[in-house]
């Protein structure tokens, strides 16, 4: 399955998806250092962003995301986070340059735009299917689409730079 890698505040956390599809229980399998544990997540119908909540192991949690996977908010502060794949450099779903990357693996559903297209900050440019959700990704500046490496139908990995706004 997918694994990855998460710093927490300088933390490294070894991450394994065992079950990347919810079952009945509405819940997934994730080994965090190599120790099972089991998250239920919000609807499907909602975007990460959009949690404001999660369970692990039978707890509640509560917590808001960054779109851009930089930080996390929870009861206990704002933290930030590096989403990397084992012995790679850390994978951003957004950067300053204007790479859109991948911040799940997934499946692209839906292209909304094409190279050429002058777009603005905040438009959307791409659906993402992970775990039965669909996660729009967002320009993250204004500008206009450079190269396109996805289409409808490709699967994508963490980190795998999408498109580029230039």
């Amino acid at each position: 399955m997918d694994k990855f890698e998460i710093s927490v505040e300088q933390q490294k956390f070894e991450v394994e998806i065992k079950s990347p599809l919810i079952n009945a229980s509405g819940k997934i399998e994730v080994l965090v250092n190599g120790k099972p544990i089991f998250v239920k997540l919000p609807g499907r119908e909602l975007h990460f962003e959009d949690w404001h909540f999660i369970e692990v192991d039978s707890q509640s949690f509560e917590l808001d995301i960054d779109p851009e996977l930089r930080w996390i908010k929870s009861i206990d502060g704002l933290h930030r986070i590096e989403l990397s794949k084992p012995g790679e450099s850390v994978a951003r779903p957004a950067s300053g340059d204007g790479r859109i990357k991948a911040p799940i693996p997934g499946l692209i559903t839906k292209v909304f735009v094409e190279p050429g297209q002058a777009v603005n900050e905040g438009d959307s440019i791409l659906i993402l299917e992970a775990m039965k959700m669909e996660n729009v990704m967002s320009a993250p500046k204004a500008g206009v689409v450079g190269a396109i490496n996805v289409s409808a139908g490709k699967t994508v990995s963490l980190g795998d730079v999408l498109v580029y706004i230039e």
